[in-house]
């Protein structure tokens, strides 16, 4: 767990600074591309089934994976909503509602092959979960600071008085 840990750390300086200089879009199809690194990771140690330095790095990745795809879905609920606590208060509430019910799942899984069924099942609706993210209309001004975006208001503003001024003259 100290490994995942490590790698929650690093995915979470990473993603922030990726969605402030490459976009929302950018990191949905990054999301995507991690979770076929962990998915093919896991599927590798199961399919492998002994401790080694695999274990390391796919805990790692499991970490880095985590990170990117919690801090894009904050990032989405927190700049895409005019009401923090409703969208905040609903993703909680499905996510434990998933855990649950994922957990009843892998509660009846019996042996290695099935559960190399189940991790490639996940991956697949994580690929599609963080795919359907590429498709959203983001609203990435909101993600700037607040002095960019002031700026950009006065901007406008000044254009917009200025077509005024040349069309009453």
């Amino acid at each position: 767990m100290v490994i995942f840990g490590i790698g929650q750390v690093t995915g979470s300086l990473l993603i922030g600074q990726i969605i402030d200089r490459r976009g929302s879009k950018y990191v949905s199809m990054l999301n995507c591309g991690i979770i076929l690194i962990m998915t093919f990771c896991t599927l590798a140690f199961l399919g492998i089934n002994k401790f080694n330095m695999l274990a390391f790095l796919m805990t790692f990745i499991w970490g880095i994976q985590d990170a990117f795809v919690n801090i894009h879905c904050f990032e989405i609920l927190g700049f895409e909503f005019d009401n923090n606590s409703e969208p905040f208060s609903i993703f909680n509430m499905a996510q434990a509602l998933g855990v649950f019910i994922f957990q009843i799942i892998e509660s009846v899984i019996d042996s290695r092959i099935k559960y190399m069924i189940y991790t490639g099942f996940i991956g697949l609706i994580g690929l599609y979960s963080c795919g359907l993210t590429y498709f959203f209309d983001f609203r990435e001004h909101n993600s700037q600071p607040m002095e960019v975006r002031i700026s950009k208001i006065n901007i406008s503003l000044q254009q917009k008085e200025q077509n005024f001024d040349e069309h009453r003259v």
